[in-house]
């Protein structure tokens, strides 16, 4: 059942039939375990201890060369009815496809996702954090620890 679809893995098979109405029971326990996975939050502590044991256990594959390795700094479920996680990381595109499979069954595993999708979103260094300083508010050394052009520090 599972081969023939691979798209759903994540999803609970259950023999009834509705002949006898064997097992039939059985359908609304399993519908009511998926709701509750469904509409669950999991905390960005445990979520990311998850991540990093799954990093840990197999590191993700370096890409061109061996020169970059993808990075994950943090991980968040943004949102729930489906759960969706964000992984904050240094470019998306350095996790393959096969790995990025691998977190999801950890985390499914982990955490009880079963009977839901999951929706995972990798989010990369924006190229502004990447070119260096923060083009935030400066100090002053005469400001006495007040921001240039701030009113209050001009007497």
């Amino acid at each position: 059942m599972k081969d023939a679809l691979p798209a759903v893995k994540w999803a609970p098979v259950l023999l009834v039939s509705a002949l006898t109405g064997q097992r039939c029971p059985k359908v609304y326990e399993a519908v009511d375990a998926a709701v509750a996975s469904h509409r669950s939050r999991v905390s960005t502590a445990a979520l990311n201890e998850v991540i990093r044991d799954a990093i840990a256990w197999q590191p993700p594959p370096a890409m061109s060369g061996g020169k970059s390795t993808g990075k994950v700094y943090y991980a968040n479920q943004i949102s729930h009815s489906p759960p969706t996680i964000c992984l904050f990381c240094n470019k998306a595109g350095l996790f393959g496809d096969n790995y990025k499979r691998y977190l999801e069954r950890k985390v499914r595993e982990s955490l009880g996702f079963e009977g839901t999708p999951l929706r995972f979103m990798w989010r990369g260094k924006r190229a502004r954090d990447v070119g260096g300083r923060n083009k935030g508010p400066t100090r002053s050394s005469t400001s006495k620890g007040r921001y240039k052009g701030d009113k209050s520090s001009q007497s």
